[in-house]
Order: structure tokens, then sequence, then C-alpha cells
């Protein structure tokens, strides 16, 4: 005889617990709502199909049983919405949108009116996550107008949560939208790509044409070469199978040895075996044309020149490198190869290296991306990024931005007879309006000044190297590089020093300080570097 309880039914709290209840719809969290059919069919024609047709159960008690997705938290407040009694309050926009998409699912039109007013009450005090969560509803009315109410308001430094769902083209399209100050042609839609917003193959294949000169050399796709003596074959996840050596797996990689030590604890044998004797090592998440040149860049072979991949299946090759600890195969031919992808198309691979948790492979992108990023337009991968990965790299570059406006903007006020530090920038992210300002204080009266003693050709030097590195891309850096060494010597010509000469030889000393913290900023992107 069984000893075995029967399992105690959870209900929801009223008005969705009375036994007087003809359907009962079950939660997947395991809450039971009892609920009146003449309601739910009246509130619901998808309900009302699912009654009529075969898609309901039956409880012990002879009810209908209707099992849907939608959790009990998002249930409870959908099913107050269809019944005479009290509105729900809602804690946040999050559960707004979550109970509008149930609404929409099960095509309730009155909840969905009074869900969409909730919705439009957060316009003010959080337009862009009204916005995200309009787009994730498809409300193109609702996302315009969120997008509207952006114009002149800072971004967040921190992203918002409903980013991690929407794309980063869809945020990309919001900014477009926000350059163009609304005037966007007839038919946009935040969530649809634009032709002309995609990056053309040819501007990518000319890019290509450039580096392969640079390099002086081609560089073919590397293919998995197969070698006498195999001991083991490696297969694909879709069937494709290399003769391969366990001893160089074993030395590539310290997860292939373990895998190899349980799949074939006994020596490989002293004769040549064919390949339906050979023990199977299986990639299962593996594809042959990500697995082959991984299996290649194990064996000890000379490469002169990084291999150009796709670079989707560059990044699964990667994964698959990180995933099995292969380091050679990352340092020789992973690395070479991103580094290749990283200069032909910047944008998409700094999203995908993020995107995958590769923040090193991000990193090193970043000094590729000059100038503004809208100028790169909409790679097809930010279709696929969600806005968190853009977001990120947003602030990214506005903060570096204002780090070298106050770096530079800062150090060319302080060569004025009153030397004054600059306001400290605010803690949020870039204008949606406008590009970003220093911060300015407040006009103060005029005192008393001391006759300026810094000599005027090292105090024009210094505000030309301010300027030049204020309006530089990236790239042109190293033209403003100060060389210290020419400079004193120029100075001895100049006949500058003097007893006085302490101030301009801190001058002088401060021309590399401030060199190295905007390239800190603005080439290496670290918004780290000290202000002051």
């Amino acid at each position: 005889m069984s000893n075995s309880q029967p399992m105690t039914l959870i209900f929801a709290g009223p008005p969705f617990d009375n036994p007087a209840a003809d359907v009962v719809i079950r939660s997947p969290d395991g809450v039971h709502f009892r609920v009146r059919s003449a309601i739910i069919t009246e509130a619901s024609p998808v309900f009302s199909d699912m009654l009529t047709s075969d898609q309901t159960g039956r409880t012990t008690d002879g009810k209908h049983l209707l099992v849907i997705a939608e959790e009990s938290t998002v249930l409870d407040p959908l099913l107050r919405l269809c019944y005479p009694v009290t509105d729900p309050v809602f804690a946040d926009l999050k559960d707004v949108r979550l109970i509008l998409a149930a609404a929409m699912k099960y095509q309730m039109t009155e909840a969905c009116t009074l869900l969409k007013k909730q919705l439009r009450s957060y316009m003010d005090a959080q337009p862009l996550r009204v916005w995200a969560s309009a787009c994730l509803l498809r409300f193109e009315e609702e996302a315009q107008a969120a997008a509207l109410a952006l114009f002149g308001k800072e971004f967040p430094i921190k992203a918002p949560p409903e980013f991690e769902q929407v794309s980063s083209g869809d945020y990309f399209r919001l900014t477009k939208f926000l350059r163009a100050g609304g005037n966007v042609p007839e038919g946009f839609k935040f969530w649809d790509s634009l032709p002309e917003d995609i990056p053309k193959p040819e501007q990518e294949r000319q890019k290509r044409h450039s580096l392969f000169q640079e390099l002086g050399a081609d560089t073919p796709a590397i293919a998995f070469q197969s070698r006498p003596y195999a001991d083991i074959v490696c297969r694909s996840s879709d069937g494709v199978e290399f003769r391969s050596h366990r001893i160089i797996l074993c030395l590539a990689s310290s997860v292939l040895s373990k895998k190899i030590s349980r799949l074939c604890p006994d020596a490989p044998p002293a004769t040549t075996t064919t390949a339906s004797t050979l023990p199977i090592l299986e990639f299962k998440d593996t594809p042959g044309s990500v697995l082959g040149p991984i299996l290649e860049a194990c064996y000890p072979t000379k490469r002169r020149h990084p291999t150009q991949f796709d670079l989707h299946q560059l990044m699964s090759m990667t994964a698959c490198a990180r995933k099995y600890d292969m380091q050679q195969a990352q340092d020789h031919l992973c690395r070479g190869a991103f580094w290749l992808a990283s200069r032909e198309r910047p944008l998409a691979s700094y999203l995908m290296a993020a995107r995958m948790g590769f923040s090193d492979y991000a990193r090193s992108t970043l000094p590729n991306l000059s100038g503004e990023l809208h100028t790169y337009g909409c790679p097809p991968e930010m279709e696929d990024t969600p806005a968190t990965v853009y977001h990120a790299l947003l602030i990214n570059r506005h903060q570096s931005s204002i780090a070298t406006s106050r770096l530079t903007g800062a150090t060319v006020t302080q060569t004025s007879a009153s030397p004054s530090r600059a306001a400290q920038p605010g803690a949020s992210g870039p204008s949606t309006g406008s590009a970003p300002t220093v911060a300015k204080s407040k006009p103060k009266a005029k005192t008393p000044e001391a006759p300026d003693l810094r000599n005027p050709w090292l105090l024009n030097v210094w505000r030309q190297t301010a300027q030049g590195l204020q309006g530089c891309r990236s790239n042109e850096l190293w033209k403003f590089e100060p060389h210290v060494p020419k400079l004193l010597k120029e100075s001895l010509t100049k006949k500058i020093w003097c007893s006085k000469c302490e101030m301009n030889l801190g001058l002088m000393s401060g021309l590399h300080d401030m060199y190295q913290s905007v390239r800190a900023a603005k080439f290496d992107h670290d918004v780290s570097v000290p202000l002051s």
C-alpha cells in the first residue's frame, strides 16, 4: 500500500478561490485560479475559443482546466482587470509591460486600453524605459511619443532593465531619431532596420583589400591538413571527422587531455590503424567549419600572417578555443584573425565580442572606433545584440569625451593669470539633444591680478597642443605628442629661463602628463584616469 499523500493544490486569493466557479486556470508556478467562464469569455475571445474546443482538460470535480504560460504574478492582475473588482496597483513599469503583453496575447481589448494608459503614465519620469517597453510590445505611437519626450534629457549611465531585451539596432534607430529631431521617413519603425543604415559589402571589401596591401600578402583561410599516423578521430557536431593525434591535442588543451584519458585509457597502438578502428572524440556543440581550423592551429606549423575568417565563424572558433582551453589556438589564430576583423569591421567586432563575454577582445577594438559611432551605421550584428552593449559603448565614448574636454579645456583655462579648477562633470550619460559640454562655474567678480610671468611662446605651444588633442581622432593622437627634449632645446634659443623659471618648468613637465591622460581617456577609453 502506498503511503504517498495527495498533492495539495495552491489556489489564488479572492475572488479567484470561489468553489462555485466553473473554470480553473493553472499557471506554470502551480497556482490555480477559479474563474467564471461568463466573465473570461466576454473579456477574451481567445479564452472563449479554448473553452469551446478540445484545448481544455478537466479537474477532478469535472470543471474545465486551462493550463497557460503566464506566471501567477501576471495572471492575477490580468484577471482582476476583467472582474468587477478594484483595479490592481502596479509597482513598476516592468509589471505593466508583462501584463500588457499577456492582455494582447489573449485579445483583451478593455484590459489593453487600461494598461496602455498605465504605460503612458510613466512617460514623464521614465521616457527611456517607456520607449524600450513600447518597442518590445511593438507600439509605434507610444515609442515615438517616448522618444520625443527624450529630447533635451540625458541618458542614464546604467542601462534600464528593458535594454537586455531591446536590440542594439533598436537603440541605434532611437539615436538616429533624436539626431534627426524626430524628422524620420514615413513608415519609420524603431524595430525595423533601414537599408541605408546597413554598411555596404563593397565598403568592407575595400577595407579588406587595403589591409592585405598593408600586410604585404594574402591571408588565405586555414584548413585542417590530414597527417599520417593519426591515432584519434575528432568528430564535429555536423559529422565531419578529422584524423588527429592524441599527443598534439593533449599538449594543446588540458581539457582535451582529460577527455582523451577517459576515452583512451590505453596507449595508442604501435601500428597504423584504419579510421574505423580509431577512438572517436565527439565535439557535439562545434561544427566542422569551426573545429577544423582550431585543430589545425594546435599543430606546430609556421604562420607568417594572421588568417582571415568570417566574423561569426571567428567568434565561434574563439568560444571553442576558450571552452577547451586551447591557448595556442587563441594566441596564434584567434587573436590575429580578430585583429584583422576588428580593423575591417570594428563596430560589429566590438558588439559580438562584448555580447559573448570576451571583454579583452572587445576592449582591443576600441582604438579602431574613431569618430562618432553613428557613422558606422547599423551592421546586422546589432539586431542580435542587447541594447545594453551599445549603451555601454555610447556611455564609454561620452565619458572619454568628457575626460578629454576636461583635461584639455581645463588646462587651457589654467594658462590664464588666475588658474581655476574646472567643474566636475555630472554622473549622467550623453545628452539626447546636443553634444556634451563641459560644466562651467559661475563667473566671479574680477580681482586684481599679479603680472603673468610665464613665457608667451610656451603658453602658445600649450594651447595648440590642448586644442589639437581636443579635436583629433584616436588614430591621430601621435601627431600631438609633445617632444619635450626638442622643446627644451628650443626654449634655450628663446632665452626664457630666469630666476622665475619654476613656473615654466611646471608647464613643460605637465605637457606630457596631459598627453598621457588624454590618450588613456580617448585612445584606450580608460575613463578611470584622474581628471585633476
